[in-house]
């Protein structure tokens, strides 16, 4: 129906046209074509002039006092004129018609004057005849009935340009979310819609607009409707279609919870936030508000009611927020982080707003790949199960590293979990700022080839260290939590270590895990002795090469032999078998440092008596300095049977010791002692006496740090009067010579075989508390 309006339309404006000048004759029809000519140029400009006049007269009844939106308003100072741009720019079409025709009327009077003078009617005549006249009046009549047409037009295949692309966007969004939204209401938009559409469509598509719009028609309504606005060229027609396409394009945005977002709502956004680029509108109101807002809450004002987070009442910037002290209880970290956002917001310009919004898209995308913003909704929702999800950091990072003015934000994050673990740990403010990252350098560190290893080396890092914080420091006495920890130490020593960012931080770190409360106070070690400890940890690693997990293993090892060693119901297999586990577990380092633990007051765990320590200490000590140089699988058990055998007689007398000095009875005298039996199959020992002599005479371990400990004055004897029995002092005693005689008198070993094993009898009894004097 519009098509043949139009039709009509057209052919009566060209019709009429090609008549009058089959009338007048190509000479004053020609004129008249000019003249229209110069009315197109004159209503051209004319009314552009005045379509800037409306906009400057709309200016001035825009009230100064917008309530509650007068912020926003002074945010951006241009967002008041982009509304008066778009309504003064659509009237121009309208005006330049008006124009066009009123120029056409004024331009009859010199017209007819000229054309009379000249007597072109006659003259046409003489020269054509009038049968040329007629033909050459008609085709230029044509050609001016066309333009009118044409002029005539422009607003409306302008409009319905711009309604039918509108429309076209609208529908193509709303019935994807009709699909999942069953409302009246949302299918009488669509049909409304379909209505523009197959009305603006028919207009736009009718051929004699087609033709206009090719000869001139859509390049003049573009240029009635372009102009300046804050030094930037400006398009009604792009302006209104990027309108359109952002509006629409949030629909499926604000149809579904956030929640429930997912690859399509993600979609959506990016389709958003390409259109943000075509419009000055929004890319340069949304920036100026952004900017604004970031600016005002960077110097601690409010935007929009809206308070900053932190100290509100602080009007420094939040990039000193380190420096100042803070109402609001959050964290330095945290402070720092929020100023870097805050920065990011007051620095965005139209150029980068776009860049900026695709990066928190990525970063959205990564938090939906993880199902994070459905369970952070959650009433119940488990932040911590949620932020250490497996590459949900590492993701991010890599998202936010793609985006330069992001950058910074990283190390300033990462800060923000070290600071959480510092906290934790009640590390003290001079060891919480050793762990923190150094921005600048942190930034130089980090490049597109190595981000993603580096984020996910970092993520595991912190987990790791997460977990050792949230360690249970009521479970701390139980040996094997002491051991487990030890190593989750060691892995998460080795992971820093890998960690481009945190690689030199390591023996900080060290220093500051084992001497918090929540680790090094529970082990029962002094500060210093823990430190000696990871200096011995940090040179083994620079110098031997050897990784920390191997180190802590080693030490972790010998504490969970201490444990078993200790368990009353634990078999004499299970304790031997603990004891292999710890030598082949022992590097040089490991000695070095399981020597500085069990000499320390960590033995205490170990329920020995006070005056017992040192013998216990200077024992397994020397012991466990010989691990390393047992690498034959071969010798492991008898080895493993030897070391066990000497310790648990060591600790099982003193604690009987320990046990008989608390059985006093009110008046302060001691109780019948009891005695602890060394041999027999439910003997401490579980052989007899000579089977003991034989297995450590025959462990290179024992017979080596029994040398040790009597050639450096360190030998502690084995006190073991009140708490052994005569009886099976002497069948220590006897085995010993027994042991000689069979071995060294009778024996045809060599002399240096002899030797050496003499020198072994005479220092364990030594350290049995027997003056022995063996020759070979």
């Amino acid at each position: 129906m519009i098509t043949v309006i139009i039709s009509i339309f057209a052919i009566l404006v060209m019709g009429v046209c090609t008549l009058i000048g089959m009338k007048r004759g190509l000479f004053r029809v020609g004129m008249r074509t000019a003249s229209f000519i110069l009315a197109f140029i004159a209503a051209l400009i004319l009314s552009i002039f005045l379509s800037d006049v409306v906009g400057e007269a709309l200016h001035g009844l825009i009230p100064t006092d917008f309530g509650d939106f007068s912020e926003l308003m002074q945010a951006s100072p241009s967002l008041g004129l982009l509304l008066l741009f778009i309504i003064s720019k659509a009237t121009a079409p309208i005006l330049f018609v008006l124009s066009f025709l009123i120029f056409n009327l004024l331009f009859l009077i010199p017209h007819c004057i000229v054309s009379s003078k000249l007597k072109l009617k006659d003259r046409e005549v003489e020269m054509f005849g009038m049968a040329k006249k007629r033909l050459f009046g008609a085709g230029s009549g044509l050609v001016g009935g066309f333009l009118l047409f044409m002029v005539l037009c422009v607003p409306m295949l302008g409009y319905s340009d711009i309604a039918y692309s509108v429309s076209s966007d609208a529908i193509t969004v709303m019935e994807d979310i009709a699909e999942n939204e069953d409302s009246a209401d949302m299918k009488d938009t669509i049909d409304m819609l379909y209505a523009v559409k197959s009305a603006t469509g028919e207009i736009s598509n009718n051929p004699l607009l087609v033709a206009s719009r090719a000869l001139g028609g859509g390049v003049t309504f573009d240029a009635l409707t372009s102009g300046s606005l804050d030094s930037a060229n400006v398009s009604l027609r792009a302006e209104v279609s990027a309108l359109g396409k952002l509006v629409v394009g949030t629909m499926p945005l604000t149809s579904t919870d956030i929640a429930e977002w997912n690859e399509t709502q993600i979609a959506a956004l990016e389709n958003v936030i390409d259109t943000i680029p075509q419009s000055y509108v929004v890319s340069s109101v949304a920036s100026d508000i952004i900017s604004y807002a970031g600016s005002k809450w960077e110097n601690g004002e409010s935007f929009m009611g809206i308070e900053p987070i932190g100290n509100a009442s602080d009007s420094q910037p939040y990039v000193l927020a380190a420096e100042k002290e803070n109402a609001s209880g959050l964290s330095e970290e945290v402070l720092i982080l929020v100023g870097d956002f805050y920065n990011l917001m007051a620095t965005t310009t139209p150029s980068t707003i776009s860049g900026d919004l695709h990066t928190l898209a990525n970063v959205l995308s990564v938090a939906i790949d993880h199902d994070v913003l459905k369970e952070f909704s959650a009433e119940d929702a488990d932040m911590m199960k949620i932020l250490t999800k497996e590459n949900l950091l590492a993701d991010t990072i890599c998202a936010v590293y793609e985006n330069e003015r992001f950058k910074p934000m990283i190390p300033d994050t990462l800060n923000v979990g070290m600071g959480a673990i510092a906290d934790a740990l009640e590390l003290t403010p001079e060891e919480r700022s050793q762990l923190l990252l150094n921005r600048e350098l942190a930034l130089s560190t980090l490049n597109s080839s190595n981000i993603s290893d580096e984020a996910k080396t970092i993520e595991k890092l912190l987990f790791d260290i997460i977990d050792i914080a949230n360690t249970d420091t009521t479970d701390m006495s139980n040996l094997s939590a002491v051991s487990m920890t030890m190593k989750k130490v060691g892995a998460v020593s080795d992971d820093m270590s890998a960690s481009l960012l945190y690689g030199e931080k390591v023996e900080a770190f060290l220093k500051c895990l084992t001497t918090s409360s929540i680790v090094g106070d529970s082990l029962g070690v002094s500060k210093d002795e823990l430190h000696s400890l990871v200096d011995v940890l940090v040179s083994g690693n620079k110098e031997n090469g050897d990784s920390y997990s191997s180190s802590m293993n080693s030490v972790s090892s010998i504490v969970d032999y201490l444990d078993v060693s200790t368990n009353p119901n634990a078999t004499r297999e299970e304790k031997i078998n603990s004891v292999k586990q710890t030598i082949t577990s022992m590097t040089d380092t490991g000695s070095s440092a399981v020597d500085i633990v069990v000499k320390s007051d960590f033995v205490k765990n170990l329920v020995v008596e006070d005056k017992d320590l040192d013998r216990v200490t200077s024992i397994v000590s020397s012991v466990v300095e010989e691990f390393p140089n047992i690498t034959d699988e071969a010798d492991l058990e008898k080895e493993g049977a030897a070391v066990n055998m000497i310790v648990e007689l060591t600790v099982s007398i003193s604690n009987m010791k320990k046990e008989d000095n608390s059985n006093q009875n009110p008046d302060g005298e001691t109780e019948a002692q009891k005695q602890v039996e060394l041999f027999g199959e439910s003997g401490v020992v579980g052989a007899d006496a000579y089977e003991m002599v034989d297995t450590l005479a025959s462990s290179n371990i024992i017979s080596n740090a029994a040398k040790n400990l009597t050639e450096s004055g360190e030998m502690e004897k084995i006190d073991m009067s009140d708490s052994v029995s005569e009886k099976e002092i002497d069948e220590i005693n006897t085995a010993l010579d027994t042991y000689y005689n069979e071995n060294v008198v009778s024996s045809n070993a060599s002399a240096e075989e002899k030797a050496a094993l003499v020198e072994t009898l005479n220092n364990l009894g030594s350290i049995f508390g027997m003056d022995k004097n063996f020759v070979a």
